[in-house]
């Protein structure tokens, strides 16, 4: 059986989060991924750096555009997740030709731009595998990944394939990933979330509990899922709000 946790806080944080949900930890401090707008057509995109404790930012990150020089700019981000004082995350880009892709990425936080990407690399082009939460156990980056098999053509001149989801487990200095090569447990829900426990070696998958070999160990049923963990207390950002649970 899961462990219900009820209620949970509401950390205030000074800054709108509008559309963004990730969530990501250096073990000390929050980072959250904030996408508001702010006029007709005009949005702006954030990284955050937040206290766990009172919801003060600390920093605040602005993810520019970048059109005349070459640069890559972080169109929209699924997870977060830090590792050797490098800020990584899943989600979409473009480079200063408008071409767009999606993978995983580092983040420059002095200048909001892309400085290293790691490939996503799918088996099929009409259903490409895609990385949405991200975590990290110190070493080795965690992505939830959903992705396709048993993909056969079909009479509109696409293709039909099994829709998988699992979480492939991979070193930041790797050129590319894929669910082939690198997965390392696969999984029958949603891994849009994930989070490291560093202290208990524990990783959460939206709102179940795995040891380090992947084994279930627990689920707890909150309103949200898990994005962060820190001291002992579970994270999650969903509609705009930062919620803190004490873990089962």
């Amino acid at each position: 059986d899961g462990v219900l946790v009820s209620g949970g806080s509401t950390l205030a944080v000074d800054q709108l989060l509008g559309w963004g949900d990730a969530l990501g930890t250096d073990g000390t401090y929050l980072y959250a991924f904030s996408d508001y707008q702010t006029g007709y057509n005009m949005y702006t995109k954030e990284i955050l750096k937040i206290s766990p404790t009172t919801g003060a930012l600390a920093n605040t990150t602005t993810l520019p555009s970048c059109s005349t020089t070459p640069c890559k700019q972080v169109n929209y981000v699924d997870g977060l997740a830090f590792i050797n004082g490098t800020l990584w995350a899943a989600g979409g880009y473009s480079d200063y030709t408008g071409a767009y892709s999606e993978g995983v990425f580092s983040i420059n936080t002095s200048t909001g731009l892309i400085n290293t990407v790691i490939a996503v690399q799918s088996g099929n082009q009409y259903n490409p595998d895609t990385v949405y939460g991200l975590t990290s156990d110190g070493t080795y980056l965690y992505g939830g990944m959903h992705y396709h098999t048993n993909c056969t053509p079909n009479e509109i001149g696409g293709y039909d394939c099994d829709c998988n989801d699992g979480v492939v487990k991979f070193l930041p200095t790797a050129a590319s990933i894929s669910a082939a090569a690198d997965m390392w447990m696969t999984y029958g829900m949603n891994t849009e979330k994930l989070a490291f426990d560093t202290t208990n070696n524990v990783l959460w998958i939206d709102g179940a509990k795995h040891d380090s070999t992947g084994a279930l160990l627990n689920f707890f049923i909150p309103p949200g899922s898990v994005g962060a963990v820190i001291n002992g207390k579970l994270y999650d950002a969903e509609r705009g709000k930062i919620r803190v649970y004490q873990a089962p």
